[in-house]
């Protein structure tokens, strides 16, 4: 179908790499070694943000495949293609889907997914999946059929998209990501196994900050919501800006419900601020502060006892993320793979040490644009969001 025969390592003639976070770039890294001078053609979301990868890559196909895949089956030269970077070069995100062949994929006995829709109607300043990809979703054709499979295998299915505007509602649907104002506005017609919202910032100015003008009483509301339709929903926030402290979770936990049940749960996932490269706020510093999942839990369950906190990676390892996006690919080489260490408050000080170390001081405000050779369009300058 995509005109590439899967083939041993030992005889392959190119490898691809598919990088969905930074995350992955061992598996970039090790196939580096193994390719033993044959090409490399990487893709998969970190593609966006490919500038430093090229350290390990030969080509990056920027955004999505079809293109690249098109160009293989017709024998045409796809290294000419607008959407290929190289080392040295520019290249301009591919767009083109074809949703009638997106497949649907099983990935265990009872479980299905199902691509549903790349980007996101709202433009949140800190986030690249909007700002990297145009809002566009599957037909409703197509997502009906997928869910019509899915129950003849008995299976649950997960749509894969970030927003699930406009995306019907069916029995079975393993989880899913709403704004707060859609889903208060019809609660009845978010029913999931798992309800995904985007809080972010701990006050309303933070908020609007970001472009999410979610106010106090909305994430009140969304508490009574979610316990009485005893809907289970993770809420994601951001942590450790500079100025950022367990005095903003204290606040926070003053303006929600006080409720002695413990479901249904509310899962709070705290992920340190990562500036991306094409978002509005790429120049900014990464985050600074130390959060503490374990007292952060101890606040808000004292008020609310529905509320988890998950643990999150440590500064260091999502400082380095930054970092590496920032990077040339030289820079990349020396800056080497993910730290390893677990959440602590000296992570984010020895991280700098080492970046001291081999003058690679990328871990504050810059003054450019990281990854400006690769061209994203997303129908909205960044200069046009105030």
């Amino acid at each position: 179908m995509s005109g590439v025969d899967i083939v041993d390592e030992n005889i392959a003639e190119m490898f691809f790499v598919s990088m969905c976070d930074p995350f992955d770039i061992r598996l970039l890294m090790n196939t580096r070694k193994i390719a033993n001078g044959r090409p490399i053609v990487m893709g998969g979301f970190e593609s966006y943000f490919a500038t430093p990868l090229m350290a390990w890559a030969d080509f990056a196909v920027i955004g999505e495949g079809f293109d690249f895949f098109n160009a293989i089956k017709s024998g045409q030269d796809w290294r000419t293609l607008p959407c290929i970077l190289t080392r040295e070069g520019t290249a301009r995100a591919s767009y083109n889907i074809n949703w009638n062949e997106w497949p649907l994929i099983k990935t265990g006995p009872k479980k299905m997914y199902y691509l549903a829709g790349r980007g996101c109607h709202n433009k949140c300043r800190f986030c690249a999946v909007s700002w990297a990809q145009p809002y566009t979703q599957q037909s409703i054709t197509n997502l009906k059929m997928a869910m019509r499979q899915a129950q003849k295998a008995k299976c649950g299915l997960t749509f894969i998209s970030n927003s699930s505007r406009g995306i019907p509602r069916f029995k079975g649907i393993n989880s899913a990501s709403v704004t707060i104002r859609d889903y208060l506005n019809n609660p009845k017609e978010y029913k999931s196994l798992m309800l995904r919202f985007g809080i972010e910032g701990w006050t309303e100015l933070e908020r609007r900050a970001y472009g999410k003008p979610i106010s106090d009483d909305d994430i009140a509301h969304l508490f009574s919501v979610t316990a009485e339709n005893k809907q289970r929903c993770e809420l994601f926030t951001i942590v450790g800006r500079t100025g950022w402290g367990l005095d903003n979770v204290r606040d926070f936990a003053a303006r929600i419900p006080q409720d002695t049940n413990l479901f249904p749960p509310v899962f709070l996932k705290a992920t340190y601020f990562e500036p991306y490269p094409h978002t509005p706020l790429a120049r900014e510093c990464p985050a600074t502060e130390y959060a503490d999942t374990d007292k952060m839990f101890r606040i808000l369950n004292a008020r609310n006892k529905r509320i988890r906190v998950l643990r999150t990676r440590s500064l260091a390892r999502s400082n380095w993320r930054t970092v590496l996006h920032r990077c040339t690919p030289d820079q990349a080489m020396r800056l080497g793979g993910e730290p390893s260490d677990i959440n602590n408050p000296q992570s984010r000080i020895e991280f700098l040490k080492k970046l001291f170390k081999i003058k690679l001081e990328l871990a504050e405000k810059i003054d450019f644009d990281p990854c400006k050779n690769i061209k994203v369009n997303t129908g909205i300058k960044i200069e046009d969001i105030k």
